[in-house]
């Protein structure tokens, strides 16, 4: 048998021999190992500058003292185990601590709301669904009338996500044609994605956060299933986050067109009808002038980032001739290609190149300037900016996604410039104009709505 004792501070195992007063050693043993870990902890928050009360045992006590104030050291023990753990506690309230400064060019703003969640999350945390596939969600409100209420909760650092369905939310005719088509998704097993979306767009004014973030990780399961990158907790890129949404919507259109057609109805799907466009691209080879056509279909361009210049510009570089290198069956290394717009959508998605990689294959963000235009045209027609992601960082893996937007009381045809400005649960509301000026060094995403005719100033 081992037991334990103190020596000048240190711990000394000794061997006893026989098992005669081995109750009583154990007895012993653990007291003291209590007394040794109960100084540990004290010495540690007294050197973080804790304050303690001063009184602590450093000296063991006889036996009989020590079986009297047992349960007085473990309640002092898990009392200062306690403070200890919320002092070193790291809050899922930021993603990137090193990044708290710069989480959003309007971070200042969103601090007249943090009294505000504490006061609403105090008040709607009770009758939560406690079952993760059992979660009943209703329409909350007709309404925008507190659009304070329209944020997401973040934990495991979900702001892409967060920032991702804000934008897509901001896309009113997107979302009131996937509402108007409840009654097929219903019925349709494979559209599960499709009906999680339909439960965020009916929680989004709740003010039960609780009750947002059950619906928005279900969501995100629920596309994990698919893609399993985002199965798994940490930092992801918004890009990927919003393509395999809305790949996976799109992929959803022939079992859904086969659940309508035996209720007698026809299924349109929103991502076809609202965000695809098809594309020419013409490659010709410089050597012997042969010509390669495809078309293609699209649901956002990604763009080369312009130092300096402006969204227009960079689009009317990217239907410009670019030379590529081509081995052609002439024996040509040299061709260029050629992009050509054939059909228009109603939203246009694009993607700016802010990420790319060193000789060194090493990631980093591009942080230059742009002029972020409002208003401009695509193949002779006018497109209004509606709505911005941004990546607020010095590089991909770390950083916090925020996301800009029309306001929801708010149309192109209204001459007010109401936006929104997203930062997870913190919403503000503020202009296009102060938008325009604010992101341009952390624009990510933009999202241009067509413009009608009758909506044209």
């Amino acid at each position: 048998m081992f037991y334990h004792r103190n020596k000048k501070k240190h711990i000394i195992c000794e061997k006893v021999e026989g098992d005669q007063g081995s109750r009583n050693n154990n007895n012993n043993n653990n007291n003291n190992w209590i007394n040794y870990w109960l100084q540990r902890l004290y010495n540690v928050l007294k050197d973080i500058g804790f304050p303690t009360s001063g009184r602590t045992q450093t000296r063991f006590q006889p036996q009989e003292k020590k079986q009297k104030k047992k349960t007085r050291k473990k309640k002092i023990f898990w009392g200062l185990f306690d403070c200890f753990m919320r002092i070193i506690q790291v809050y899922p309230d930021s993603d990137d601590d090193s990044q708290d400064q710069k989480r959003s060019p309007l971070h200042m703003k969103t601090q007249q709301y943090r009294s505000y969640k504490k006061d609403t999350s105090s008040k709607h945390n009770q009758n939560v669904p406690t079952k993760f596939t059992t979660i009943q969600v209703q329409s909350t409100c007709t309404e925008h009338q507190n659009a304070m209420l329209l944020g997401f909760p973040n934990i495991n650092m979900i702001c892409y996500m967060n920032a991702s369905l804000q934008t897509l939310l901001t896309l009113k005719e997107f979302v009131e044609d996937i509402k108007s088509q409840e009654d097929v998704l219903a019925l349709c097993p494979e559209a599960q994605l499709m009906r999680c979306f339909l439960d965020i767009v009916k929680c989004r004014c709740s003010p039960d956060s609780r009750l947002k973030l059950e619906v928005v990780i279900r969501f995100k399961k629920v596309l994990s299933f698919q893609a399993p990158e985002f199965g798994y907790e940490g930092m992801k890129d918004a890009h990927e986050f919003l393509t395999a949404v809305l790949d996976q919507m799109k992929n959803l259109q022939p079992p859904l067109t086969k659940t309508a057609a035996t209720i007698g109805k026809r299924y349109r799907c929103p991502v076809q009808t609202h965000l695809q466009f098809k594309m020419r691209n013409t490659r010709m080879c410089k050597g012997c002038g042969f010509k390669s056509i495809r078309e293609e279909d699209f649901i956002m361009l990604s763009l080369d980032l312009i130092a300096g210049g402006s969204v227009q510009n960079m689009l009317n570089m990217h239907e410009k001739e670019r030379q590529l290198e081509f081995k052609c069956g002439c024996g040509g290394n040299t061709s260029v290609l050629q992009s050509r717009f054939l059909t228009l959508p109603k939203y246009l998605i694009l993607q700016l190149k802010r990420f790319t990689f060193t000789e060194n294959l090493v990631m980093v963000k591009l942080e230059d300037p742009i002029i972020l235009c409002r208003e401009m045209t695509v193949a002779g027609h006018q497109y209004s900016l509606v709505s911005v992601i941004s990546h607020v960082g010095s590089s991909a893996k770390t950083g916090h996604y925020v996301s800009d937007g029309l306001h929801p009381d708010h149309s192109l045809k209204d001459g007010n410039d109401r936006w929104l400005h997203f930062n997870d649960i913190y919403v503000i509301e503020t202009n296009g104009t102060v938008i325009s000026e604010m992101c341009t060094e952390e624009s990510y995403i933009l999202v241009y709505q067509r413009r009608e005719l009758s909506t044209l100033v």
